[in-house]
């Protein structure tokens, strides 16, 4: 990628900014062997993926355990 496609790209995407959200992924905390863990349910994990999927334009899909 040149340099030149940077810049054409760094413009493109400039506006963007105007039209962020924000948003955080809603987990249950645990701490095991002294450290701080989030537990994500499957639930909350299919959400993200259908929140990320819509903005990058690609078709959801299902989630299973362990994805």
């Amino acid at each position: 990628m040149t340099f030149s496609d940077l810049t054409q790209m760094a413009k493109s995407y400039r506006a963007s900014g105007d039209q962020m959200e924000t948003d955080y992924t809603h987990g249950t905390g645990f701490n095991q062997d002294g450290v701080s863990y989030q537990h994500i349910s499957l639930a909350e994990r299919q959400r993200i993926s259908d929140l990320v999927r819509q903005a990058a334009g690609l078709k959801k899909v299902q989630l299973a355990n362990g994805q």
